[in-house]
Parts: structure tokens; C-alpha cells; sequence
């Protein structure tokens, strides 16, 4: 995770404070994510790439579940939440690794 912008203020400060959270997915349809203080996460995710829209069925329960639109570059994914006026002021800037 690179940034975090919530209504175009950043503050990755708060979402990522140790600056090591991260996502993986597998083309088995299941993702796992970590970084302090957030911990461990792992779940199910699917993918309309046709719309670009993500959804993360996360094991952690229902209120942990999201949706997002998403974009990908060569070394970028950048995710824009869907849902509350909230969600969807949010925005992460990820970078690949692998």
C-alpha cells in the first residue's frame, strides 16, 4: 500500500502507520492481506474487470467485506471504494511487487 486519500487529504498516516500493509491475490479466487496494526486478513475476492469493479468477501465477517473500482498500470492498481459517501471519497494507491 503506497497512499491512502480520503476525500483527497492524505492520510496513510492513519491507514497504513507502519508503512507494510499489503495484498496478495491468487487466481484461485482468494486473496490474504497484512501490516501492523491491521494484522492478517484473508478471504475471497471477484472480479468484473469488463465494469472494473473488485469485491473482497473477507473471512473476518460481513463488516469487513468491500467493493471497489479499480484501475491497473504495469506497476499500479488503484482502488476507489463503492458504497457510502465515504467509500467512495477513498481511494488506495497500491504498487506491485511481483
Amino acid at each position: 500500500m503506497e497512499k491512502v486519500l480520503e476525500r483527497e487529504a492524505n492520510m496513510s498516516h492513519i491507514h497504513n502507520p507502519h508503512e507494510d500493509r499489503w495484498i496478495r491475490f491468487y487466481q484461485n479466487g482468494s486473496f490474504e492481506s497484512g501490516g501492523k496494526p491491521y494484522g492478517q486478513n484473508s478471504g475471497r475476492y471477484t472480479m468484473n474487470e469488463e465494469k472494473q469493479i473488485i469485491y473482497l468477501d473477507s473471512d473476518a465477517g460481513e463488516d469487513d467485506d468491500s467493493k471497489w473500482t479499480f484501475s491497473i498500470s504495469r506497476q499500479e492498481m488503484n482502488w476507489t471504494g463503492l458504497g457510502s459517501e465515504r467509500q467512495r471519497a477513498t481511494t488506495i494507491f497500491y504498487h506491485k511487487t511481483e
